[in-house]
C-alpha cells in the first residue's frame, strides 16, 4: 500500500508535467521526465532510434504492479542509470493493459519486463522482472 501511494503521488505530479511538456515542446523529439528522456510510444522510439543509431529500451509495465513501481522509483530514478540510458538508449514505456497487442507481440508474460531492441526493432535482450540498480547497469553496459 505504501508503494502504491508513492506511485500514485508520483503519477499525479508527473502527468501535469508531461502534458505541459508536450504543449511546450510541440515537435520535440524526446520528452524529459525527472531526468530520464523518454519517447511517447514505440513507433516514435523506433523512428528516433533509426535516426540516432541507438538501441531502444521498452519498459512493459501495468497499473498496480509493485515491482514496476520499484523499477521506476529505485532503478530508473537513479542518476547513474539515467545518465547511461540518456546517453546510449531511446527509452519508452508501454502499459501492458492498454497495449495488450504489443505485449502479446513481444510475448510479455509479466511485468515489469524490459525489452532491448536494436535501432531496427529486433530484440537484443530482455530482463524479466525487477533487477537492482547494479545488475540493471551491468545489463545496460553489455548492450
Amino acid at each position: 500500500k505504501i508503494l502504491r501511494s508513492v506511485y500514485m503521488r508520483t503519477i499525479t505530479h508527473i502527468l501535469p508535467l508531461i502534458s505541459s511538456s508536450l504543449l511546450v515542446a510541440g515537435d520535440s523529439e524526446e520528452i524529459k521526465i525527472d531526468g530520464l528522456k523518454t519517447s511517447p510510444d514505440l513507433d516514435h522510439a523506433l523512428s528516433l532510434a533509426k535516426s540516432k543509431k541507438k538501441p531502444i529500451l521498452v519498459v512493459f509495465q501495468q497499473e498496480d504492479c509493485e515491482w514496476c513501481e520499484l523499477l521506476v522509483d529505485k532503478v530508473l530514478s537513479n542518476p547513474e542509470v539515467q545518465k547511461e540510458l540518456n546517453k546510449r538508449f531511446i527509452v519508452t514505456f508501454v502499459d501492458m493493459n492498454e497495449n495488450y497487442k504489443l505485449a502479446d507481440e513481444y510475448k510479455i508474460l509479466g511485468t515489469p519486463t524490459e525489452v532491448f531492441l536494436d535501432y531496427e526493432g529486433n530484440e537484443i535482450d530482455r530482463i524479466q522482472g525487477y533487477e537492482r540498480e547494479d545488475k540493471f547497469m551491468t545489463k545496460l553496459k553489455e548492450i
